[in-house]
């Protein structure tokens, strides 16, 4: 992480012409691992002003604006960086994982299966469908993106311990020691 004077050089480098969206990008990376989040803020709207069709400086400024609360201007953030590169999932994570805290189930599910249908393999988009299965208290539903996830990536400890908890929550026990043998073979 760049210390005051690195940011100062940071800055120095940003005033000249040859200065690429990587400067920006360094320094605004730095501010918000420092969670100097509004100065972090700042530093994107300077990238942005430079280079007005960069999806990544939309994006950690969403980052930035969520760090402090600011939902709103998060989701805006995330939104334009979708719009720059609707292939990048981590805006539509993002979109969706503010709107699930708010318990807007149906945009988060809009928001992750966009991306799982862009790359249904996509074992983040899948872990994130279980999630909100098991906010919406759709135990079916979680337990078939859990499996999803597993056929994904068979060497998943987090997805497959998930599932023998809830496997074992129902009383699936043949289930449960199928999971930890499949787990074990892995």
């Amino acid at each position: 992480m760049p210390t005051l004077n690195g940011l100062t050089e940071l800055d120095s480098l940003l005033g000249r012409p040859q200065a690429g969206p990587q400067i920006h990008l360094t320094k605004t990376l730095a501010l918000l691992d420092a969670q100097r989040f509004d100065a972090a803020i700042k530093a994107a709207n300077q990238w942005v002003a430079a280079y007005p069709k960069e999806p990544v400086a939309y994006n950690l400024m969403g980052i930035a604006h969520l760090s402090l609360k600011q939902e709103d201007e998060a989701m805006a953030s995330f939104e334009r960086a979708h719009q720059l590169d609707g292939k990048n999932p981590s805006p539509a994570f993002n979109i969706g994982e503010i709107a699930m805290g708010r318990g807007d189930y149906e945009l988060a599910e809009k928001w992750f299966l966009d991306v799982w249908k862009q790359d249904e393999n996509n074992v983040v988009a899948i872990e994130k469908m279980a999630k909100l299965a098991r906010a919406r208290k759709d135990f079916d539903a979680y337990e078939r993106w859990l499996r999803l996830a597993l056929r994904s990536d068979a060497n998943s400890i987090k997805n497959r311990i998930a599932l023998i908890k809830y496997l074992f929550s129902e009383e699936r026990l043949n289930e449960v020691l199928a999971q930890i043998n499949e787990g074990l073979e892995v």
